[in-house]
Parts: C-alpha cells; structure tokens; sequence
C-alpha cells in the first residue's frame, strides 16, 4: 500500500509532502522537494512514540525531533500493525520505487531524452538542413540581416573597402557573401545563414595585420559555406520543440523558435563545428598564398583579450577550447612557410583601419 504523508524535521518546521509504502511492520517515507534526505525506512514497532485518534496519526522518531503524520485509512492500517506483536521475521526490504510506476516512467522518459539529445537530435540537425533549398535560406538570411542594421549603426564606406577586401581572397561558394560592420565595442563576428557576415568594429579595432582580418573572415565564411549556423540553430530549435511536446505546452514552441531568430550573434557551436571552419579558414588562406600564421596570431589576440573583459562582453564564450584550437593550427605544415606580401590586401586594411580610427 502507498499513500502520502507530511515528514517533519524540527518542532517549528512546517512539514514536507513525502510519498509512503507500506512493507510489513516497515514504512518506507520518500521526501519530496529541496533538501530531502532521501528514502527513509522505520519500523513501526520501534517508533519511541506513536499516537492515533481514530482519524489521524502522528508517528514520531528520534525523540519528538522528527515525525510523520498521516490520516484515514494509512493510519488506521499503521495503528493496527502497531498493535500487533513485532513479528520475528520481517519481510525483505523492497525500494519504494517498486510501488510507484510514476517513478519507473520518469527514469524511462530522462533515458529517452538523453539518447535525443546526444544522438538523435545532432543527426535530426543534418537532416532537416538538407531539406533548406539555399536559396530560401539566403532569402532567411537577409531578413535576419535587416533586424542587426536597424539595430546597430553602420558605416556604409566601411563597409565598402571591407567588401573590397573580401573579393580579393572569396571562397568558391553557392552563397552571395558579403560583410558588414557593427558600431560596438564587443570583440564578435558572426555569420548568418545564406552569405551575410557582421563584424563588430572593436574586432576590427584590435586587429593588427591584414591575415589577422582574412583569418576571420575565412572562418567566418567557413560557417556560411558548411551550413554552420543553419545546423546550430535547427538542432536547438528541435531540442525546444521536442521539451515542449513533453510537456505539452504549443505556446512555448512558437515563443522559443522565434526567440532565437536574433541569437544567429551568440550561437555555440560545437567543437566539430568550429573546427572545421578553423581548418576551412586556413586552407583558403594557404590557398591564396596568404600567411596562415594570421589566424593563429588572431586565436591568440582572442584569447589574450577574452580575459581582460567582462564575460557579457567575450568573444571566444561561443568558441570552445582555445588552447586545442592554437594547437591545431599551430601543427599544421605550411605554418613554417614564408608567403609574400598581398599588397592588395594591405592596402585595403590600411583603409579600414584610417575609417575604424575615424
């Protein structure tokens, strides 16, 4: 038999709900909420103190510091028990769960949600990706875009010799980039689905080289030509949806899909991800005999920055394992050659650089 009761610790508590079982001359107390001590087994007999009005009991345990209280027909089968001789042999012990199919059925559903989350839903994020025609996703990407340039103040000469700069080196790709900067001091650079790049002007600030710039902007475009932030996005959009199936609430699917249509700037991508657009990134820039040495001197700048500044304000928050992604970079062969000059490049770095200042 189980039945709930109230558990009580101290004289002045004011009593928590537990679920009980029934097991012979054994009760078997299981406290719900914060700060429960877990499963509780006493036996019914060796209580120091027990009372019962013909309604209610009170089972009290350790000298009146912790007691039990219950009412109808728990307590008038527990008076009866106490009023029978302590038998000499007591059933075995039985866990409370074996009387609650509730609990059998939320160990089964965590089981369930946790083979969604770390295989289902990495292969559902592919999936659904292949069915988004590129060209619906370019038309996605620029009304995304139109939400950061109302938002943000831009610079239209700026933005032109950054244009100008990325033509210079521009990946192969179905997608029609193209950059833009952000008035902010925040040291970020995203990329939106179907060709649209932002980088904020305080990145541009810290910058020192021109490969410093084509690393990032190779990384950035990585993500464009690979999907990156279209996988990201539609995985933890069917993580929500599949939270609010469970729980069955239509209302909070709509709110959350739509909620992370303006957090394309902060998605965590995953270290497969990142990675592939680090190595992406620097064989474009091995490919256009631009020195890769760039992209490492820039994953250093972002690590020695990140540091400094306030964790609302990190780029590298989204960029997992700095370190393994120095590394990386830094074990690759070409990063020992010797790679002239792009005087291009230079050039309209140079202009950039006068326009940020200005």
């Amino acid at each position: 038999m189980t039945f709930t009761a109230r558990y009580y610790k101290a004289p002045d508590d004011n009593g928590q709900e537990c679920e009980v079982a029934l097991d012979g001359n054994r009760i078997h107390i299981y406290v719900k909420g914060e700060n429960n001590p877990g499963m509780l087994i006493w036996n019914i007999h060796r209580l120091p103190a027990f009372e019962y009005d013909g309604k209610n009991a009170r089972l009290v345990f350790n000298s009146e510091t912790e007691w039990l209280t219950c009412g109808g027909e728990a307590a008038t089968m527990i008076h009866a028990i106490r009023n029978q001789p302590e038998p000499v042999v007591v059933q075995a012990r039985r866990p409370l769960v074996s009387y609650s199919p509730f609990f059998i059925s939320l160990t089964v559903l965590v089981a369930i949600l946790l083979v969604a989350y770390f295989v289902l839903l990495p292969w559902l994020g592919r999936k659904m990706v292949s069915f988004v025609p590129v060209q619906m996703e370019i038309s996605m990407g620029e009304a995304l875009a139109k939400q950061y340039t109302t938002q943000y103040e831009t610079n239209d000469s700026l933005d032109f010799y950054l244009n100008q700069f990325l033509n210079e080196f521009k990946p192969v790709s179905n997608y029609p980039l193209e950059v833009q900067v952000l008035k902010s001091d925040e040291l970020n650079a995203f990329a939106l689905p179907g060709g649209r790049m932002f980088v904020y002007s305080g990145m541009l600030n810290k910058l020192q080289s021109y490969e410093e710039l084509v690393a990032l902007l190779s990384h950035e475009s990585s993500h464009v030509v690979h999907r990156h932030s279209l996988k990201t996005i539609l995985r933890q959009a069917a993580t929500g949806l599949i939270i609010s199936a469970v729980f069955g609430d239509a209302s909070e699917i709509s709110s959350w899909v739509l909620s992370k249509a303006d957090e394309f700037k902060q998605l965590d991508y995953s270290r497969e991800l990142e990675t592939e657009a680090d190595d992406e990134g620097y064989k474009i820039m091995v490919q256009n005999k631009i020195d890769p040495n760039g992209m490492l001197r820039l994953l250093k700048l972002l690590k020695k920055e990140s540091a400094e500044m306030p964790a609302m304000m990190k780029y590298l928050s989204t960029h997992p394992e700095t370190d393994e992604r120095i590394s990386n970079i830094g074990s690759k062969p070409e990063i020992k050659n010797v790679f002239n000059s792009n005087e291009k490049l230079k050039h309209f770095f140079g202009e950039i650089k006068k326009r940020i200042k200005g």
